[in-house]
């Protein structure tokens, strides 16, 4: 703790010094220059100056979020396990409007199947037109966020049975 000003002072003479960053042919590098200005950037050969610019590199290619999730419907647990394929088409959108977008595209899933879970019952849920419906309305909320969703689908669901076993 004492010498925390050292450490501070260190950082600061550090972040003068350029560094070189490579941006592979599968990634996007935005960059925001004195926390304002903002850019694109595609692959290629880059120097950053930690002092002035902040840097993230985002991966573009086709990747996968999945979850579970649990819901209750009279007294009965469901289990639902699904996937979303998805891919980043503006890492611009996704980088300014989220701090995770892992997470916000599972956010998105989870509460839009949720809605669909309160006006479909468990037998209804895993239908291909209910599955279209959540994946309608993920992918019109995302394309905002510079995200496109490629399909949602159920990968597994089973009832829950929750045991529980008290000590006397």
């Amino acid at each position: 703790m004492i010498l925390q000003w050292l450490s501070d002072l260190l950082q600061m003479f550090t972040d003068l010094v350029p560094r070189p960053l490579i941006v592979r042919a599968d990634e996007e590098l935005v960059s925001f220059v004195f926390g304002k200005y903002t850019r694109k950037l595609g692959p290629g050969w880059y120097i950053s100056w930690p002092a002035f610019e902040e840097l993230e590199v985002v991966q573009v290619k086709r990747d996968f979020v999945s979850r579970q999730q649990k819901f209750c419907k009279n007294g009965i647990t469901y289990a639902y396990s699904w996937q979303v394929p998805y891919e980043i088409t503006d890492a611009l959108k996704m980088v300014v409007n989220t701090y995770d977008y892992q997470e916000t595209i599972a956010d998105f899933v989870e509460v839009s199947l949720a809605e669909c879970w309160q006006n479909f019952g468990p037998a209804e849920i895993c239908n291909l037109e209910t599955q279209d419906k959540v994946f309608d309305k993920v992918r019109g909320i995302l394309e905002e966020y510079g995200v496109e969703i490629k399909a949602f689908r159920i990968t597994s669901h089973s009832e829950v049975i929750a045991l529980s076993i008290w000590e006397k």
